[in-house]
């Protein structure tokens, strides 16, 4: 059973402390941040979905965004966390968008929620029982990173959500980039079956 006063300590944390916490693995700071900014999340999806793009869709994208903020954020440059994760979901959502509507990035119709749906937050403070379920969440999606993907998937998916393009994937890892959007589309299908599993 986690330790209260350590929860406590966690919950007094900024959003940017959280971030360097969950950057170097810190399950319990990830998954506080995550539930922080669920509503964000939410909230950007339904602002832009609607259109060729389910707003459910747009938020599962929006938490990519999300993990690549948590692993891009530079604390030197000024910018509260919030901001940062905003314009990262926001711009995720928006390729979604111009994505759907260029009708090539059919997966997009098939995507599952990161979340499955278990983390909804209306308020900024989660309670006890939803830091718990997010907290399960992550372990789980941890877990399932470890055991479920190839070496070549999780090299993938970090760069991926880190921010990296398709080609400097590629080059890092000494691929093309068509490999590596097999390796995502695979990630994905994955994810999926995991979920309904």
């Amino acid at each position: 059973m986690p330790d209260p006063a350590f929860n406590a300590e966690l919950e007094q944390l900024t959003d940017e402390s959280l971030a360097a916490r969950a950057r170097v693995g810190d399950e319990g700071a990830m998954a506080l941040l995550t539930a922080r900014l669920v509503p964000l999340v939410n909230a950007l999806a339904a602002k832009y979905g609607g259109g060729t793009v389910e707003p459910e869709d747009l938020a599962q994208e929006g938490m990519f965004g999300f993990l690549a903020a948590v692993h891009g954020f530079d604390e030197e440059a000024g910018v509260p966390f919030r901001s940062y994760a905003a314009v990262c979901i926001a711009n995720r959502m928006r390729s979604a968008v111009r994505a759907g509507g260029r009708q090539k990035n059919i997966p997009l119709n098939s995507y599952i929620s990161l979340s499955g749906g278990s983390v909804h937050l209306p308020q900024a403070q989660p309670n006890p029982e939803e830091l718990i379920i997010a907290r399960e969440e992550v372990a789980r999606l941890n877990t399932w990173m470890a055991r479920g993907l190839s070496n070549f998937e999780r090299s993938v998916i970090r760069l991926y959500l880190g921010g990296r393009s398709y080609e400097d994937i590629a080059a890092r890892l000494g691929s093309t980039a068509k490999s590596v959007d097999n390796a995502l589309q695979r990630v994905r299908r994955k994810l999926r079956f995991m979920a309904e599993g």
